[in-house]
């Protein structure tokens, strides 16, 4: 077999099929709303990562295990471009940010295609006792520093509409999401052991 047995490398593979059917359920709950169509954008971006993350974790077989890593790792640069957007939306303005919006998703298809098409992101892999691993390229820091700026503009966003907004439904909402993204922000950590730091 190409996968092992053991059932704990699957569990991000389990917990990214969760996203999808969420981001599904609110599709359709939604009716196809811009928000619920953001929000799909941002939990499959997600859901792909994670199962890709199982995959490569799952493997004994390095072809396969890089196979699976580029799956992932192309997902993930989708991350920052998808979580932007939905921040567009839920604070109601994709029109003036669609610019800067429409830049995060191309500068995503770069590094994309940069994972798929050079060595200048994911260079080789690392055998950790959990599984295969990335191995990054030095290169792949302009993710990390596009990934932070993302992430920043989201929160700052977020936070200056909650200072501003009269109504306490809405700051409650905002309030909620500020946390919540905040707390998904500590996925970078995932990029330590493609550094060589064996944190899983």
């Amino acid at each position: 077999s190409y996968y092992t047995l053991d059932p704990y490398p699957l569990l991000p593979a389990v917990v990214g099929i969760l996203i999808a059917f969420l981001g599904i359920d609110v599709l359709i709950r939604e009716k196809g709303s811009d928000i619920s169509i953001a929000f799909l954008l941002f939990s499959l971006a997600t859901a792909v990562w994670l199962v890709g993350e199982g995959g490569v974790s799952a493997t004994h077989y390095p072809s396969v295990a890089k196979w699976w890593v580029t799956i992932s790792s192309c997902a993930f640069v989708c991350i920052p471009s998808t979580l932007y957007l939905f921040t567009s939306v839920i604070l109601r303005r994709f029109n003036a940010l669609r610019q800067y919006a429409a830049l995060a998703f191309l500068i995503s298809l770069l590094f994309s295609l940069g994972i798929i098409l050079t060595p200048w992101f994911i260079k080789d892999l690392y055998h950790y006792n959990w599984g295969y691993y990335p191995q990054y390229h030095f290169s792949s820091i302009a993710f990390l520093i596009f990934f932070f700026a993302m992430i920043f503009f989201s929160l700052n966003q977020l936070w200056k509409d909650y200072k501003q907004t009269p109504s306490e439904t809405h700051k409650e909402r905002l309030k909620i999401f500020f946390i919540g993204f905040s707390i998904f922000s500590l996925i970078a950590v995932d990029h330590l052991p493609a550094y060589g730091l064996p944190i899983y």
